[in-house]
């Protein structure tokens, strides 16, 4: 079965990003370039489906800074009582698309969740903190492990004091 224009894309990307790493660092710009270049074709094969995740991705920005209209669509909450009016709350969530094996999420007013929307919405926020400490912890383990040897060597990449470890272990 052939991949699809984005899979090849993606797999473009891999390989440019892959040289630009190779150097020691990528740039996001430079990595664009590459594979439009390279890629022409592809590029424009994925051209419709990439518009169409570019302006889910704006939407997605606008709702996560907490983005609301300026007419009367605009969220509008009761009047808090007074032990939770200090929040800074959304005007609106993500809650899980149910049915959805592609971790899709929707947008509900915050104003129009219900139970469900609220504790599905808090879950999920829950896990994505629980990855993200999870993958901080990692990287602290691993600077401190290097640490020491990046102190005495402030020019040393990861990869060379990695293997002075080994070394020095060996």
């Amino acid at each position: 079965m052939e991949k699809s224009a984005r899979a090849q894309l993606v797999d473009a990307v891999r390989v440019c990003l892959g040289e630009q790493l190779e150097r020691g660092r990528a740039d996001r710009e430079v990595v664009t370039e590459c594979v439009m270049a390279r890629f022409p074709d592809l590029c424009a094969a994925a051209a419709s489906a990439m518009m169409r995740e570019a302006i889910g991705a704006w939407a997605r920005k606008m709702m996560g800074r907490g983005w609301t209209p300026d007419d009367e669509r605009q969220l509008r909450l009761p009047d808090l009582p007074l032990p939770i009016r200090h929040l800074k709350l959304p005007s609106a969530i993500t809650v899980p698309v149910a049915d959805s094996d592609d971790e899709r999420v929707e947008w509900v007013a915050l104003r129009f969740a219900t139970l469900a929307d609220l504790e599905a919405h808090l879950a999920m926020l829950r896990r994505q903190i629980e990855a993200d400490i999870a993958s901080a912890d990692a990287q602290q383990v691993l600077l401190n492990f290097v640490r020491p040897i990046m102190r005495r060597h402030p020019e040393m990449t990861l990869a060379e004091a990695l293997q002075r470890a080994e070394r020095d272990a060996a």
